[in-house]
């Protein structure tokens, strides 16, 4: 049976392995999101974008803090490959796009799986550092999970008040 060093030892390498994962995201999103930004026709969704891209970079200043004050090693030139599909989809759909109006919709649907993708990461590197006993690490995870679910229903909102509306053809009643 593991000794509870052990057991201690391999969860603090799994929260550890989550917040450099998710700390990497921030970095590739911060780097991305001007790009979508421009190429958003709506200009709710752009201003929604740029809100986000605030929060992250406040998010990365914040974990990249957390790296230090926890003395944690990462190499943030090592890309999260998760990441990397996501841009390169994103990107694919995106010049590929027929109109501004299907173009918003890929990205609103693109920035929503990777947002989507980001909660479910810093929802293990809470439960991680909760069971570490870990308190700070956990509010700072926690924090960063709440603005993505704000974001997600502001996302949301935009989706169905304007974003697909604009992508449904209009019924044309004759007679």
């Amino acid at each position: 049976m593991p000794s509870h060093d052990v057991n201690t030892s391999n969860l603090r390498h799994l929260m550890e392995y989550y917040a450099r994962k998710f700390t990497l995201v921030e970095q590739r999103l911060k780097v991305v999101l001007p790009d979508w930004i421009a190429l958003a026709h709506s200009l709710r969704l752009k201003a929604a974008l740029r809100s986000y891209l605030v929060i992250v970079e406040k998010q990365v200043k914040i974990l990249e803090q957390f790296f230090a004050e926890e003395n944690i090693m990462y190499d943030s030139s090592q890309p999260s490959r998760s990441m990397q599909d996501f841009v390169l989809e994103t990107n694919w759909r995106l010049s590929h796009a027929h109109t501004n109006e299907e173009r918003d919709a890929w990205l609103l649907a693109s920035v929503c799986a990777v947002n989507q993708f980001k909660i479910n990461m810093y929802e293990m590197g809470i439960g991680f550092s909760r069971s570490l006993g870990m308190d700070h690490a956990a509010q700072t995870f926690e924090d960063a999970g709440i603005y993505e679910k704000q974001l997600f229903d502001k996302l949301g909102k935009l989706a169905v008040k304007e974003i697909n509306l604009a992508l449904v053809e209009p019924v044309h009643i004759t007679g």
